[in-house]
């Protein structure tokens, strides 16, 4: 799966593992079709949570991610996009509604992280 996407978004996508656990890494213009691709090709059918980290240490100080699980598959994957103070994601709330999700709503056009 993750060679296939990689394949047709090339540098948008790194793909990584740690301690077993599947994520991706995410070019930020490329969220909303990835998470879609995931849901409706891949069969990552409930997105079990989205959230936040900040390092503010780092030029692209914030790591947004979702996190996905399949359960025909009975498995679970990480989509992260690495932004910078001020940068926006586009809303994925479209691409939300077809996933059995705790929560998907959207703020306007985008998401955007700043500091307060």
């Amino acid at each position: 799966m993750i060679t296939q996407l990689k394949r047709q978004y090339g540098s948008g996508i790194e793909p990584l593992s740690y301690l077993g656990q599947n994520y991706m890494i995410v070019d930020r213009s490329l969220i909303p079709e990835i998470l879609q691709v995931l849901r409706d090709e891949e069969q990552f059918d409930y997105c079990v949570d989205i959230t936040a980290v900040h390092y503010p240490k780092r030029e692209k100080q914030f790591d947004v991610l979702w996190i996905l699980y399949s359960f025909p598959r009975n498995e679970r994957i990480r989509v992260k996009a690495m932004i910078a103070e001020g940068e926006s994601i586009p809303c994925v709330g479209g691409q939300l509604t077809g996933w059995s999700a705790r929560r998907s709503t959207c703020l306007g056009s985008s998401l955007m992280v700043t500091r307060t």
